[in-house]
């Protein structure tokens, strides 16, 4: 599109040739133009992460055990934290390499087990430090426990809150803290806070949606005072779902009918019935697309201080699951088709014993996929919208 004369032109052409109003033409040319840069060739990146050195925390499991799994498998050094270290040694047994993972027990909710832990990376490393995962969060498994899900935010402690922000919130501003000094020698970081796009619109409930804006807001300043550092920081969106234990066990309901879920969603499948479909994506695969991000050193200053999708970025990657599959990212046309239309709903259910048939692998990796730029969603959402 090379001009407002042009655009209407073509536009009105092809709506009389085929009887569709020249406003949804404008709009599919729109898409079209998003998605063919997409289409042609991947960034270069980095061949591996050998040498380089990571902390997860909350790394025994969900996101975290991923991008454990994901960093280790490029080469990375990986710190995995938590606070049962039983889990924690479970989880780096998973590791297959090349890269090596080490369990630490550190609680996140504590300030000084933080520093302690850092200083003692620092110490084993010889102070060196290149990627920060802030993952820890305990209000999901905490709202679960005590069946809050559905309930409206009057009916719901204030311990709700406090799981919210301060394993989730807090830790993440405390770990950065102790995480920037070590990458200042080098010049050059990547930190990353596990988010969800519960700040643009309405998840779980009230103080969920609260803790999410406040890692989008707190992602966004930081990068403003770490431009000149050489240290990137995005906020992390996973699938939707993603193939993690608490999502099985239902602690993110997505789409059951009760007070409080956005007009519409009611009519969605819940998270439990997506997890065996191709709209899902795997821990490996949230953990191939971080390392790809930590791959992308010339890239990633272009997205500092954004919010990023692991989907769109496996994408963008060229990246596979352990299923072979790229799944599709919630912003895509794809994702979308699939999710609203049943026969394409069946259509995207795995198998778990057999994994994907060849036309799932065709569809989902190979059928280009037209999206929906993340920022639209900033356009029409988030706090608060203004007259």
């Amino acid at each position: 599109v090379y001009s407002t004369q042009v655009r209407d032109r073509l536009a009105g052409q092809l709506a009389a040739m085929f009887g569709i109003r020249p406003e949804l033409v404008a709009f599919g040319a729109l898409m079209l133009a998003l998605a063919v840069p997409r289409l042609f060739g991947k960034p270069k990146l980095e061949p591996d992460l050998q040498g380089q050195v990571a902390i997860v925390t909350g790394g025994s499991r969900g996101a975290g055990f991923g991008f454990m799994l994901g960093l280790t498998e490029a080469g990375a050094k990986v710190y995995i934290t938590g606070r049962n270290l039983a889990a924690l040694e479970d989880a780096c047994a998973a590791a297959t390499g090349p890269g090596v993972c080490i369990p630490k027990a550190v609680d996140s909710a504590d300030d000084a087990a933080l520093e302690a832990f850092f200083a003692e990376v620092s110490s084993e490393t010889g102070g060196r430090l290149d990627i920060l995962v802030n993952n820890a969060y305990s209000a999901l498994s905490y709202q679960r426990k005590e069946q809050l899900i559905g309930k409206p935010f009057w009916e719901q402690p204030m311990q709700l809150f406090d799981e919210v922000h301060r394993v989730g919130v807090r830790s993440h501003y405390k770990a950065t803290m102790l995480a920037v000094p070590l990458m200042n020698p080098e010049k050059r970081g990547l930190i990353v806070n596990t988010n969800s796009p519960g700040c643009v619109l309405y998840a779980i409930n009230v103080a969920y949606g609260m803790g999410k804006c406040a890692i989008d807001k707190m992602t966004s300043d930081m990068s403003m005072e770490l431009a000149t550092e050489g240290i990137d920081v995005v906020s992390w969106w996973p699938g939707v779902p993603m193939r993690s234990e608490e999502v099985l066990k239902g602690a993110v309901d997505g789409g059951t009918s009760r007070r409080g879920v956005t007009p519409g969603f009611h009519w969605a499948p819940p998270f439990q019935e997506l997890y065996h479909t191709a709209l899902a994506t795997t821990l490996l695969f949230e953990g191939r697309a971080l390392a790809g991000l930590a791959r992308h050193t010339k890239g990633r200053p272009r997205v500092s201080g954004m919010a990023v999708s692991s989907a769109q970025l496996g994408r963008l990657y060229g990246l596979v699951d352990e299923r072979g599959l790229c799944p599709p990212s919630p912003l895509s046309l794809k994702y979308q088709l699939s999710l609203w239309i049943p026969p394409l709903l069946r259509f995207s259910a795995i198998d778990p014993a057999t994994g994907p048939s060849e036309a799932q692998l065709f569809y989902f990796n190979m059928i280009p996929s037209i999206e929906i730029p993340m920022s639209f969603l900033k356009l029409v959402g988030g706090p608060p919208l203004t007259w």
